[in-house]
């Protein structure tokens, strides 16, 4: 049948409106390498868009719908979308009887019916959720899985929606107790990073909202910081410190033979002593009262600038003039551009043409 009546073009555009799978056991016969996308990859000979490994996986999934004893192959068996066997037909079909089972095959499944376009357009975010969740970007997931529970949405899809929700919940739900039980036993430095990430990645969920509340009553509660060291017109320093510790620096220089500006992004972890002493600075110099002439951001004659917002929605930003010393905003960027200079010959986890629009996770312009 796939060499005429699947290939058929009224078969062709009447399938739009099921999801049509080939079902054919592990028999030989052969494959071929080819690339598609830019990549290796190898086909099988008789389904030339499917690995065999492939359709063998949906001839044991058929198991369950199949007669037992002796029966006619070809058979097409026609499912719901709950997996309930609406009818069977053995032997070959012509186009124009595998056209009238696609008919009475939708007749028999009520609600509304969509082309694999549609369904595909709603199982989509689903599909996104799964892979943000796995990758632990759980704010993105929850927004996802929302968003594949909508109303309209075929019940299959809407489930295993909520289904993923319910496993943010339950992670969320976990990363605060353990929190919380940290703040019980005075604990405050293994607190923070674990209230970070759960006010950060579950805003939308009570337990985002209470690790919010929670992160609020800290100590210097920062939610980001941003500091910019302009060395010259060809040598910047980027240095994010994020609320759980985590740090990220970016040198971005001139290198020799090389077209453009370069970067190189370091990775590295703020102590507990480095916090304690970037928290004293912050307040011994009333860095939040500080007023500069100049709006954040670098420009002809800044050298520096520094952001700092916190869990409480106080922010700052400021820039410092070259050559005209600020006591107080000084003495914070001495010590910034102390640690970014003693990271800055890490190894880098990038190194290449500098890309002016890069974030590291959790910042924002």
């Amino acid at each position: 049948m796939e060499a005429s009546t699947l290939i058929d073009p009224r078969v062709v555009e009447a399938c739009t409106t099921v999801v049509p799978v080939v079902a054919h056991g592990p028999l030989e016969h052969g494959t071929f390498e080819t690339r598609e996308d830019g990549r290796a990859v190898t086909r099988c000979r008789l389904y030339r868009n499917l690995e065999c490994g492939e359709h063998q996986g949906t001839h044991e999934a058929l198991k369950p719908y199949q007669k037992s004893g002796r029966f006619r192959i070809p058979f097409t068996v026609w499912i719901d979308p709950e997996g309930n066997q609406l009818f069977r037909k053995d032997g070959w079909r012509r186009p124009e009887e595998f056209l009238l089972d696609i008919r009475t095959a939708l007749e028999k499944v009520p609600g509304p019916h969509r082309t694999r376009e549609e369904f595909a357009a709603l199982v989509k975010p689903l599909d996104e959720g799964r892979e943000a969740l796995s990758s632990r970007r759980y704010a993105e997931a929850a927004a996802k899985f929302e968003e594949a529970a909508r109303p309209d949405a075929p019940e299959m899809i809407r489930r295993a929606a909520e289904e993923g929700l319910k496993e943010i919940r339950t992670t969320g739900e976990a990363i605060v107790a353990a929190a919380k039980g940290a703040l019980k036993g005075g604990r405050n430095r293994q607190a923070r990073p674990a209230l970070d990430l759960a006010a950060r990645q579950f805003p939308s969920l009570e337990c985002g909202k209470e690790a919010l509340e929670l992160i609020r009553k800290l100590p210097f509660p920062l939610r980001t910081l941003r500091f910019v060291l302009e060395e010259s017109a060809e040598d910047r320093r980027i240095l994010w410190i994020r609320g759980d510790g985590a740090c990220f620096l970016q040198v971005v220089a001139q290198k020799g033979g090389e077209l453009g500006l370069q970067e190189r992004r370091i990775g590295f972890l703020l102590g507990a002593d480095g916090w304690d002493e970037l928290a004293k600075l912050i307040e011994t110099h009333k860095f939040f009262d500080i007023r500069t002439p100049h709006p954040a951001g670098l420009g002809k004659g800044i050298q520096a600038s520094l952001r700092v917002e916190l869990w409480t929605g106080v922010s700052g930003n400021v820039s410092k003039d070259a050559g005209k010393p600020h006591p107080d905003l000084d003495a914070i960027c001495d010590w910034l551009t102390a640690r970014a200079k003693a990271v800055a010959e890490g190894t880098p986890t990038f190194e290449g043409p500098h890309d002016p629009a890069w974030l590291p996770d959790g910042f924002t312009r």
